[in-house]
């Protein structure tokens, strides 16, 4: 049985654009939030991802959703949840929810890059593992 990461956010002035809602990038901020929030819950922060892990896991790919309006002083709960993961890459999708309803989701594609090399690497084991925590695969 799989299981997502919940984080729970609310919209602030500062996230929407002229028209009262959230401007279309600051969606993506709150995804990497929840993602950052996720990481130190394993205890993979992102310090030591940038500082001290031989591969870091870059982001390749970024896509999101807007199924309605979202706007300030929403209560957003947002679900992580891994549905690819191999040696050197894996992908998250995550779905944003107002009181039960999908009001948005993305996709983002990381990709393991060894510092030294320059090139594709191998994920750290230590986040291999925590991934597999939240792991909903998707068939092929």
């Amino acid at each position: 049985m799989s299981t997502s990461f919940r984080y729970e956010t609310l919209v602030r002035l500062r996230d929407t654009d002229a028209a009262g809602v959230i401007y279309f990038a600051n969606q993506f901020v709150m995804v990497h939030e929840a993602y950052e929030h996720w990481l130190a819950s394993v205890d993979c922060r992102m310090v030591d991802l940038l500082e001290n892990w031989p591969t870091v896991p870059l982001i390749a790919h970024a896509e999101s959703d807007y199924r309605a309006p979202i706007k300030v002083s929403d209560e957003l709960v947002l679900e992580m949840r891994c549905v690819k993961l191999s040696r050197r890459s894996y992908t998250l999708v995550t779905e944003l929810r107002r009181d039960g309803q999908l009001v948005g989701s993305s996709r983002f594609v990381h990709v393991a890059v060894d510092r030294a090399a320059g090139k594709t690497g191998s994920l750290p084991e230590k986040l291999v593992r925590a991934l597999e925590q939240i792991a909903d695969f998707e068939e092929s």
